[in-house]
């Protein structure tokens, strides 16, 4: 229930005041499914997306803290608008998306939103881990097996550090990535990719020339380039 809604003096931000309505003999306990008490209360302070421009608002929070009347296990009410683990809301969290989706970087987001840059990499992060599941789901669906693979090396923390990565030629998917570059990293990769029948139809695997660049006995042609 949204009990105030007001405007800083200089009108240049908000604040909206909810608090929580639920009552507690609709709640149960999440172990035994008891009847349960409120004990305490708490409060959280979310950014959400302006509903005026360039005035960004707060939106604070008040729920309650319950404890179950028989086992005794304390717990802490949802708020079911807050972006999973950030002081976001969901509708924030679509509007950082929004920004994402054009393809600006974090920096810019930051400037227009006055969001910090941990909370929209978190989003960020979120958005890439649901890309790549449904890009994996597809593949797996159509029972992909990759031709032709392609493996280099790059520096990672200034070039005191290597990473190999592995990538599909044909389709441009990053099919794997891992710590350092000697050819036992290398092997990691078919180590790792299961089931082994993924590697049955590579018929050559590319590399520019790096550390572990060495020859691999079949049933995985090497291809030097």
């Amino acid at each position: 229930e949204v009990k105030q809604l007001s405007f800083s003096p200089q009108k240049d931000r908000s604040v909206a005041m909810l608090e929580s309505v639920r009552k507690t003999s609709d709640m149960k306990c999440p172990d035994c499914g008891e009847a349960v008490h409120i004990y305490d209360k708490f409060d959280i302070t979310l950014k959400d997306m302006p509903i005026y421009p360039d005035v960004p608002l707060s939106v604070f929070c008040y729920g309650h803290r319950y404890r179950c009347v028989k086992c005794g296990k304390t717990f802490t009410e949802d708020v079911p608008f807050a972006y999973p683990g950030t002081r976001i809301t969901n509708r924030a969290a679509t509007w950082i998306k929004s920004f994402l989706q054009s393809k600006m970087s974090i920096r810019a987001i930051q400037n227009i939103t006055v969001i910090h840059w941990d909370t929209i990499r978190k989003v960020q992060q979120d958005v890439m881990d649901e890309a790549l599941k449904e890009r994996e789901d597809e593949l797996k669906e159509k029972n992909y097996k990759p031709r032709f693979l392609a493996v280099d090396e790059f520096a990672i923390h200034k070039g005191h550090r290597y990473a190999t990565c592995v990538m599909d030629l044909e389709k441009g998917d990053v099919l794997w990535v891992g710590n350092g570059r000697s050819i036992s990293d290398f092997e990691c990769f078919f180590k790792e990719i299961v089931p082994f029948s993924f590697f049955t139809g590579i018929e050559k695997i590319g590399a520019n020339a790096f550390e572990g660049c060495v020859s691999i006995e079949r049933p995985y042609l090497w291809y030097r380039v």
